[in-house]
């Protein structure tokens, strides 16, 4: 009796319709209580049936990243590196990386040769490299396209044209 005044609560505090059919998609996937405990705290939205299921799931896996995370703190993922990356920047502790690795032209990871790429942030085997370069080819040919000069006749010439013009005429 006292999940149906719970759910006339949540009910009352959103339209009608939405609630109600918030309640029933509760019963057809048996998460009746599930709506019950957090329905209150999200009663303003109409939507509440998927809003409410879908952010516990991505809490869900990052709250499973934190648990594995807290019993064992952060440590460089190079063997031979045991660096406790707890007090580390938020960033090499979230790639597994230390600052030192970061930057070595290769180590040992997963018992392979590689290096770690500071665009993708993640370690690629040493052929994805061009000599001592920091960033992987992909990346490498990505950022080179961006910065290539557009070719001849194009909107950059137009614009070279109309400001000589203007300079000289």
């Amino acid at each position: 009796m006292e999940m149906g005044s719970n759910y006339l609560t949540v009910e009352g505090s959103s339209t009608t319709s939405s609630g109600s059919s918030d309640s029933l998609n509760g019963l057809k996937f048996g998460q009746k209580i599930y709506f019950e405990d957090v329905g209150l705290g999200v009663s303003g939205k109409s939507g509440g049936g998927s809003s409410s299921s879908s952010p516990p799931a991505p809490a869900a896996k990052k709250g499973g990243r934190r648990v594995v995370q807290s019993g064992q703190p952060p440590r460089c993922q190079v063997e031979g590196c045991k660096v406790d990356l707890s007090d580390a920047k938020a960033y090499y502790s979230r790639h597994r990386v230390c600052g030192m690795h970061s930057k070595s032209a290769t180590v040992i990871v997963n018992g392979l040769e590689q290096r770690f790429c500071q665009q993708c942030s993640r370690f690629h085997l040493l052929n994805e490299f061009d000599q001592g370069k920091r960033s992987c080819r992909r990346r490498l040919a990505g950022h080179n396209e961006r910065r290539r000069k557009p070719p001849p006749g194009s909107l950059l010439s137009s614009r070279l044209g109309r400001l000589s013009s203007s300079l000289f005429g």
